[in-house]
């Protein structure tokens, strides 16, 4: 008979960590079918459906237009030898705005459609930038001697060729 593991402060740690994930898809879906109820009431059945579909179709002509943009500016800065950081930020935005505007709703329409115009796309680049630069900053240690990927010394080799077994392969 096994009796239940006690939960470790490490389980509990990533469930307090992770707790936004599971409220988003539990507290969206239902706010998402709560407006959608709303309007629903308001403009009728058929306008609420046709609503939804529009934003679809809208949606992903917008996204694969915004995407097909950085697709090109993707390929100029590479072809000038740069590294397009920004640009492939821009994609992920695009992406997931694109993702977020085929799914039915309100809110997640709202927020798919400011990740595809470029005007409201910049301040979300920033924020994500922002957000990407203190984690690592919180991340890495102050002090380099602590950092586990510290340059350590070398071992210096000062063995000939003579040394080798003859058997050794040259190649």
């Amino acid at each position: 008979m096994m009796l239940a593991q006690p939960r470790s402060a490490t389980h509990a740690g990533f469930m307090k960590r992770y707790a936004w994930i599971v409220s988003l898809f539990v507290l969206l879906p239902a706010a998402e079918l709560a407006l959608l109820l709303y309007v629903g009431q308001f403009l009728g059945v058929w306008p609420t459906l046709g609503l939804i579909l529009v934003t679809g179709i809208i949606g992903s002509r917008l996204a694969l237009n915004q995407g097909l943009a950085v697709w090109i500016r993707l390929s100029e800065e590479m072809a000038r030898g740069q590294l397009p950081g920004q640009v492939l930020l821009d994609g992920v935005i695009i992406l997931i705005s694109g993702a977020l505007l085929v799914t039915p709703g309100v809110i997640t329409d709202l927020a798919g459609f400011a990740g595809l115009l470029p005007f409201t796309r910049a301040p979300m680049r920033n924020w994500v930038i922002h957000l990407f630069k203190n984690r690592i900053v919180r991340a890495t240690p102050q002090d380099p001697a602590s950092w586990q990927g510290a340059p350590r010394e070398r071992p210096h080799y000062t063995h000939d060729l003579e040394d080798r077994p003859r058997d050794y392969p040259t190649k």
